[in-house]
Formats: structure tokens, sequence, C-alpha cells
């Protein structure tokens, strides 16, 4: 049965403010008394536990990092995130924890960074302006040319691997190279093709296609619609780069007027002469570059081709159709590094998910799923093949798991490391006994793994952390494991919520916990399964300091049969009210006395996408308890409810500490000047918003401290007073933002928008 594959700790997806509560000591209850060891890594504030071995927070580097690679027998892990375009690269030693800033990037391509195995050498694409490095007026394209670099980690020299300004190697410059390093790191390749004849074969491809619907249509369309289309025609046909080739078969064309017959054959005919672009080999080995074109197959000249690995002898390519078939075959091949000859080595069907030389360059490893072909279906099993590079037949074993895509093996392929998608959890496999073992028990998918020497370490990425599992011989034995006694105090008031939101529980429901603490915050995230309703489950965090749930969430409908009175059909938005209102006050949420029901704007929040109202409720305290004049907000709830049969589909509370003893330094028009200054939004004074100073209110809002690392991350410091500020347009009265401003220092804490989505990049936010 596979878990939801959802970010547990970052809340549930509804309006409201997210509230992170401060960190407090994890409970003393472990595997023989002892407490999960904190993190290693210094500066690093978070540490997640589960049931297994320790995940060692690494660093914060964001879902989308710019670069990151691994060093295998270096035991190092490379990365960075681009920040205005530079990429600053980090060194993480595995075995110190030690963190090193070892370069500043400019204009690095995403995605290029690769290392050697023993992490002494990084290559990775640098980007420079094409008008700026090639001085040529009739190169005209692309507007930044990519460089090949090769950074010495020891010293910190860079240096240029190819020169893309020569004739011969011109044609093949690009702004996407992605190049790939040998184990040692003496030899660094990248795959190009001409880059000329590429976009000319393709600008012709287009054209002829626009102009047989063009003919096709001719008698029928509407006038305008054939003129416009006979422009656009005439201007493919009179760039640059066209013009001229038209000429020399004899044609010039005409500034205007409809297609002729001899324009459209000459420019069939020249699409016929060009041919396959050429491909080539680019090689920096010891110092010395080389530009080896590749002589491809006839019958493969159309097809786009890849690296796969490569090493110092030994190169494999393969090809990548979009939209191939599952049942059809992926065709790898290798290529004569002396002559440049393009040969089929082997094939495989399935889908692949890792793939390397061993440490002699005699075999080529694969870890992949096959595919049943004649059910068009991949198989749910993962294999690892061997295949002799000097021919003879591949040697082939079936793991114990399914780790299609998050997979990797030791060099020699002894020990692979992968998350299980049967039940996401982590796990290590020796491949000569095929034995599977748990490391770690886990809620949502990774993003990547990467294992480290022989296999006894393993760094994973998930959610944009990089986690460190260190892995001994028996991890169930071993001091640092955490078994499920260590989570066994909070399922009795996990499942007490739900007993009293109206949802009947069965006594064989899955509860599977995790807990996160650091970063302002400490919790469990917990997902319930219900055998009844296969491939679904109920997400919830439990605070510990406040000791209570505080979110649930229904991703694919609700998993536990509810209290018909908690129920309906056909909702409209007071419908939706009163049912929430009913549940918040079985689970104990916000006051019934004193809750508020808060509706941004003067229209209930409803979701088109999901048919469902957004129901909001707030709570809060007086800042004078005797002259009961200043209302402060300090808690909120939200709770969506689906308009066609009444379920809930997630709701979450949030609340702050009253704050009683901090003054008023800040006026409302410093507050405004504050709003209008923020640095990423600026907004002139004449801006046509008005802000309802009026009507403003009072809530506590959190003050978090920004820290710096690889990526920038906050966490909360303290909860703060602060005035609430709308901002309306001025002539239609639309609400757009409300402001969260510190009473004291007139620090802008926080905004919610309900701006379109479309209108974000008009005002630069």
């Amino acid at each position: 049965m596979n878990k939801i594959t959802r970010i547990l700790a970052a809340g549930t997806a509804v309006l409201g403010m997210a509230i992170l509560l401060t960190a407090c000591p994890p409970p003393e209850t472990t595997n023989g008394g002892s407490t999960p060891a904190e993190p290693a890594t210094p500066g690093i504030d978070f540490n997640k536990i589960s049931v297994g071995l320790p995940s060692r927070t690494l660093d914060f580097i964001g879902e989308n990092a710019t670069a990151l690679a691994g060093a295998r027998e270096g035991r190092k892990v490379f990365f960075g995130n681009a920040e205005e375009g530079t990429t600053p690269i980090y060194c993480r030693e595995l075995d110190t924890g030690k963190r090193q800033r070892i370069a500043e990037v400019k204009l690095m391509v995403p995605g290029s960074l690769v290392a050697s195995a023993d992490g002494h050498y990084l290559a990775y694409s640098r980007q420079r302006r094409r008008d700026l490095y090639i001085d040529d007026p009739n190169v005209t394209a692309p507007d930044y040319v990519a460089l090949v670099h090769r950074f010495n980690v020891a010293t910190g020299e860079e240096e240029t691997l190819f020169d893309f300004r020569p004739a011969d190697w011109r044609r093949y410059r690009s702004d996407q190279y992605m190049p790939f390093i040998s184990a040692d790191g003496s030899t660094v390749y990248a795959l190009g093709y001409d880059l000329d004849q590429l976009t000319l074969k393709q600008h012709l491809t287009e054209w002829l296609a626009m102009e047989a619907d063009y003919r096709d249509n001719l008698g029928t369309a509407p006038e305008p619609l054939s003129k416009s289309d006979e422009r656009e025609l005439r201007m493919l046909m009179l760039a640059a780069h066209v013009r001229p080739l038209l000429r020399e078969l004899g044609v010039v064309p005409l500034e205007e007027g409809e297609i002729t017959i001899e324009e459209r054959d000459a420019m069939e005919t020249l699409y016929r002469q060009l041919g396959s672009p050429a491909a080539a080999l680019m090689i920096w080995r010891e110092g010395e570059a080389q530009l080896l074109p590749l002589q491809i197959p006839e019958r493969y000249a159309q097809s786009p081709f890849f690296i796969l690995t490569a090493g110092n002898r030994q190169l494999i390519l393969y090809v990548a159709e979009l939209g191939q078939d599952l049942a059809a075959p992926t065709q790898l091949f290798t290529v004569d590094l002396e002559t440049g000859a393009v040969s089929e080595f082997t094939s495989f069907t399935g889908v692949s998910s890792s793939y390397w030389l061993d440490p002699a360059e005699e075999h080529l490893c694969l870890l992949y799923n096959p595919t049943i072909i004649e059910e068009r279906r991949v198989l749910t099993e993962t294999h690892l093949r061997r295949v002799p590079l000097a021919g003879g037949e591949p040697s082939e074993i079936t793991l114990p798991g399914d780790f299609l895509g998050q997979v990797d093996a030791t060099a020699d392929g002894s020990v692979v490391v992968g998350q299980d998608q049967d039940d996401l959890d982590l796990y290590a496999a020796d491949t000569a006994t095929g034995e599977k073992k748990l490391l770690c028990r886990a809620l949502s998918e990774i993003n990547g793994i990467f294992a480290a020497g022989p296999g006894d370490s393993c760094v994973y990425m998930e959610n944009g952390v990089l986690y460190q599992i260190e892995i001994p011989t028996d991890p169930p034995a071993s001091a640092d494991w955490v078994d499920e006694s260590y989570f066994e105090s909070y399922r009795e008031p996990i499942l007490s919520f739900f007993t009293a939101a109206g949802y009947e529980v069965p006594a064989d429901v899955e509860l599977e916990m995790e807990e996160h603490q650091g970063m302002g915050a400490h919790e469990i995230a917990a997902e319930l399964r219900n055998p009844a309703y296969p491939g679904q489950a109920a997400l919830t965090r439990y605070q510990i300091e406040q000791q209570r749930v505080v979110s649930l969430w229904f991703p694919l409908g609700s998993t536990f049969d509810i209290d018909p009175e908690l129920a309906g059909t056909d909702l409209d938005y007071y419908d939706a009210r009163a049912l929430a209102e009913e549940l918040l006050d079985r689970v104990g949420w916000l006051s019934p006395e004193t809750r508020q029901e808060y509706t941004p704007g003067p229209n209930p929040l409803y979701d088109a996408r999901t048919d469902s109202f957004i129901v909001i409720f707030r709570d809060g305290y007086w800042l004078d308890e005797e002259a009961m004049d200043q209302w402060v907000y300090n808690a909120d709830c939200t709770v969506r409810v689906h308009a066609a049969d009444g379920s809930i589909a997630e709701m979450t509370v949030s609340e702050l500490e009253p704050v009683y003893d901090q003054p008023f330094d800040i006026s409302l028009d410093n507050a405004i000047f504050n709003i209008r200054n923020i640095p990423t939004q600026p907004l002139p004074e004449d801006a046509p918003v008005i802000y309802d100073t009026e009507n403003y209110r009072l809530a506590v809002g959190q003050k978090r401290v920004e820290k710096e690392g690889p990526v920038k991350y906050e966490t909360v410091l303290e909860p703060r007073l602060c005035y609430e500020i709308d901002v309306f347009t001025e002539e239609e009265g639309d609400l757009i933002w409300t402001f969260i401003v510190d009473t004291e220092t007139g620090e802008v804490l926080g905004q919610l928008n309900y701006l379109p989505s479309r209108m974000l990049p008009m005002i630069n936010m």
C-alpha cells in the first residue's frame, strides 16, 4: 500500500497564518532509554526522527538547488543555489561534518555540476554573453554560450576546457552544456550538435508545416488570417540564415505577396539537402582539448543522442525519444574515442534509475525496472544489470524492493540504497545475499539519494533538506536505532482527536509518525491509513509543546466514516460555516464565546477547482483587560469543506502567546510608509491603492531571524504585537493585500496576498 507522498513538515495547504512554535527538548523515550543524537552539523537548527537510524541534517539547500553532486570515494557532497546570477559552491565532508564555501560561480548552467569520485575536481558549465565572446556579426544565436570548466577543489583554480571561438568549434556552441567527468577527474566530456545546422533544420521544418496549413486554408480562411500567415511565412523565409541559401539555389525570395511554387520548392529542397545535424564529442584530457566528430549509424541519424555515463577509457551514449513506448527497448551505444565511431552496445526494456561504470571500466552497471512488454507495464521490482563492455552475456539480479526513481549503489554494485516505492521507506540491500535492511521510515518522497564509500553511509534530499545516514552492519542493533516505542505516547492523543472530530477509527488503523524539531517548531507529523481505504491516508500534525493536534488533511478524500451530523449535500457557504463551527466545538479549537468569523473582502472564500468553501475563524484577547477597548487576534483556524457532501478536506489551527507589554512607537502613517517601501515590493506614493487605516486591527505576528547557508531560511524568534492593515484597489475597492507591521519597530513581518496570480508579475512580487 503506497503512502501519500506529501510534505508534512510544511503543514496543510489552507489559508490562514502558519504559526510555528518555539522548540523544546524531545521526550526521553528511545531504544535503550537514550535520546537520539542531536544533529552534529554546526549551525543547523533542525532535527528529524523516525523509526530507524537517525538522519543527520547536513544543510538546507532548497528544493530547486542549482548545483548538487556527490563524490562517492571522497565521501563529500558539493552543492549550491544561485543568488543574483552567482552560485556559491559548498563542500560538505561526510566523515567530519565540515562545510566549506569553496567557489563563487557566475552564471552557472543549472544542473551542470559534476564531481570526480575522489572529490578532487568539479566540472560545470558557465554562460557568457555571445556578443562578448564571439566577435562575429553573422553569429546571432544563442544569446549565451556555455563554457565548460574544471575546478580544482584543493587549489581553487578554475580553467576553461573548450574554446568555441575557432571556426571548427564554433558551430558546436550551445547555451546548456552538461559535462561528464571521469572518476579521477583527469577527463571531461561534453556532447554537442552543429547549432547552425540544427537551428536551420528546425526553422525549415516549422516553415514547411506552416506553409502546408496556409496553402490548405488559403481558399477558405478569412482574408485577414491569410494575409497574416503570409507575412509570417515571408518573415521566416527572409531570415538572415535562410535567404543566402535560397539564393544559392537560384531563388530570390520576394519581399511580399503570395508564396510562389518556386519559393516553396526551394525551401523543401533546402530541407532535403540539409541532412541530419552533425554531432561531436568534446574531450578534455590532461590539459588537451579534442573535438571528435561522431560517426552515427544511418538508422539513428535522426535520433537525439545524450551521454549516459563516462570514464577515462569508455563512454556510453543513449537515444532519448520523446513519448517513447514503454515496450520499446532503450538502445545504448559505445564510442570509439579514437575515431568517433558510434556502435550499438546493448539495450534494455524498462525504466532506468541509475547507471555507472565499475571502477575497472569493464562493466556498465544499470539499475532499472523492466517492462512487461505485452501489458506495457513497468514491473514493481528493481533489477541490477551488469553488462561486460568487452562483449559477453550480461548478468542480472532482482533486488528485494521497488526502488524506481530514487536509488544509488556503491561503485562495485555490492550495496544498493534507495527508497522503496511500496512504502516509501529507505533501505540498504546487499546484492550478493538479497538481504534488505531498513534504514529509516519516511512519510514523503525523497528527491535524490547518494551512496558513499563502500555503502556505510548515504545522503538523501527531502523537501530541500540534505540528510546523511550512517549505516552500521546491523542497523536495529545500533545504539542510535529508534524503535516504535519512541512514538507510543503520541498515539492516543492523535487517535482521540479523530474520535472527538466524529470519525470512526478502526482498531486496525495504521499510524506512522515522524518528529521534527528546529526552525521554530517541535511537532509530530503523522500519517493514518485505514485498511478499508487502500491507497488513501489522513495526514496530521501534533504540536508537542501545546500537546494537541493542530492540522488535519485528507489529500485524496476522507478515509474514515463520519458522524452523520457532520455531513450534508449541496452545501452553501453558510451550511459549511455551521458544519465547521460544530467541528471546532467537538475538537476544542478556539473558544466558542470569543471566536469570530473572518472573511477577507466582501465575499466568502470558495475554491472552484475543488468545489469547497474555506471558512476562517479567529480568536484573541483584550490588550487592556479592564478597559476592554483593544482586541488583539492571536489565533486563527481554517476549515475547508467540500460543498458536494460536507466532508472535510483540511483544517488547521494556530495560536501565539499574548503580548501585553510591547509599546506603540510606530504610528499608522509610519506603518504605511514601511509597507510602501518593502524592498521586494516597493510601491510609489501615487499607486492607485487605499490603505485602510480606519479599520485596522491588532494581531500577534512572528518575528523571524534569517539564517545564512547554501540558501537563506528563516526561523521563529518571538511573537510580536502588530498592526494588521488591509490594502484595497482605489477604483474597484477590491482587497488585494493584508500586511502586519510591528507596532514598536515598524518592521513588516508578514502579508496575505489576494491578487489574481496573473497580476503578480506586474507588481514584481
